[in-house]
């Protein structure tokens, strides 16, 4: 069934978007629905022992879980030749930040410490995930460094890491509260629209506006603001051209490069904001089955490539 009314895409109103997720928005897109109350998952192709990678969610820190990430991972997991943890952290409202980061960087932790009973490799580890996810990515990054434990990449998929313009108490976004032009242009969006953002922050964070604030101004939250970009562990990034958040991560990897620090990016061209998730055999996008091979590409390539 189409979509119908204030659901239904504007695509004229945005030269250069792709329309094979206008169609897929426009007949899909009204019956998405969240995924959770699921277990840890663990994918695995063979009793050898593996590299492997973490996955973190997406879903604004309140949505989602791990049923959302299970075509990504098993394909990672297939195609790469490692094995997948994906996370299911602790979400608001019960549960608000840090709560997620510190689940996530426990996780990894464990894994590590644990590594002969998961048959995995302490010494062949990457993280990554998408939205939020990317922004726990590029949290845990720093949180590594800091601690000496070594991280083979950390991925970063249509990061929020500034959501400063995202504050309850902002209305419309222009140039006098927000640095970022894709944000401006594309606030108004499906899949992340201002509103929607702030109403992830409203859970999140909680609806005080001198709360958010000082948590808004947190590292933690916003990695842009982080203390020391040194001696990070090799990133990737992707954008997506028609997300609010592409400009924010870009800027994000420029800070990762000016420190010295290896970092590749990848902006796809015609999508908005969680592209990567239209994966469905029958009914998929082309940009995510893209995003799906050169992801599983660069994993393999980072794990198993001696040069690395």
């Amino acid at each position: 069934m189409a979509v119908a009314g204030r659901l239904a895409f504007p695509a004229a109103d945005y030269p250069g978007i792709d329309p094979q997720w206008v169609r897929l928005w426009n007949e899909h897109g009204g019956s998405m629905v969240r995924a959770d109350e699921v277990e840890l998952e663990d994918y695995r192709k063979d009793p050898a022992k593996y590299s492997f990678t973490y996955s973190t969610y997406k879903g604004g820190w309140v949505l989602g879980g791990l049923q959302s990430e299970a075509a990504w991972c098993r394909h990672i997991c297939n195609e790469s030749n490692i094995k997948v943890i994906d996370v299911d952290y602790r979400m608001g409202p019960e549960h608000k930040f840090p709560t997620a980061i510190h689940d996530c960087w426990d996780a990894v932790k464990w894994a590590i410490k644990n590594a002969d009973a998961l048959n995995i490799d302490p010494k062949s580890v990457s993280f990554g995930g998408l939205s939020a996810g990317g922004q726990m990515s590029a949290v845990l990054a720093h949180l590594a460094r800091d601690e000496a434990i070594a991280i083979k990449l950390h991925l970063m998929i249509v990061p929020a890491t500034d959501m400063r313009y995202c504050h309850r108490s902002i209305k419309q976004l222009d140039k006098s509260n927000c640095p970022y032009e894709s944000a401006r242009l594309y606030q108004d969006l499906p899949w992340g629209p201002l509103g929607r953002e702030q109403w992830f922050l409203k859970y999140w964070l909680g609806e005080d506006d001198d709360e958010q604030t000082r948590l808004l101004n947190n590292w933690k939250l916003t990695p842009v603001l982080a203390p020391n970009f040194a001696d990070l562990p090799p990133a990737h990034i992707i954008t997506a051209e028609f997300d609010l958040e592409r400009d924010e991560g870009e800027y994000y990897g420029k800070l990762l490069r000016d420190a010295g620090n290896e970092v590749s990016l990848k902006r796809y061209t015609g999508v908005p904001h969680a592209f990567a998730h239209y994966n469905h055999p029958e009914r998929g996008l082309s940009k995510s089955f893209e995003f799906i091979e050169d992801t599983a590409e660069l994993l393999r390539a980072v794990h198993y490539d001696n040069s690395q």
